[in-house]
């Protein structure tokens, strides 16, 4: 005879990245009282995406002095890039960086008002 089948309730759902295990109850007399041997090796406290993850969010805090932006792009321009980005084998933000840095040494009217800028301390 099959298992009824549960309802989806509100209680069962969470928002995406708060999930957390399920906890089963412990049936009455299942408890033992000497430790269980466990020849298994024991399991990862965290998964590989997760590793990946924190590695990531590491990596973006040990750099300082960077900021991110959004860049939208036509998809004539877009294409021009990722091309030139394969044919030079540098990424589209080396690419974007070289051709901001060489439009900005053209204006050295920008270096004159950083120099104004207050001093401040680098992030964390």
């Amino acid at each position: 005879m099959p298992k009824p089948l549960g309802s989806l309730s509100a209680s069962l759902l969470a928002r995406k990245g708060d999930a957390r295990p399920a906890m089963r109850p412990l049936a009455l007399g299942t408890a033992t009282a000497e430790p269980v041997e466990d020849d298994a090796a024991p399991m990862a406290s965290v998964t590989v995406a997760t590793a990946r993850r924190i590695a990531r969010e590491s990596a973006a805090r040990t750099r300082t002095g960077k900021a991110a932006f959004t860049l939208r792009l036509d998809s004539d321009r877009h294409v021009r890039l990722r091309l030139a980005s394969a044919m030079t084998r540098h990424s589209s933000q080396h690419l974007v960086t070289l051709a901001l840095d060489a439009f900005l040494q053209n204006l050295p009217e920008v270096d004159a008002l950083v120099a104004q800028l207050p001093v401040t301390r680098a992030p964390k």
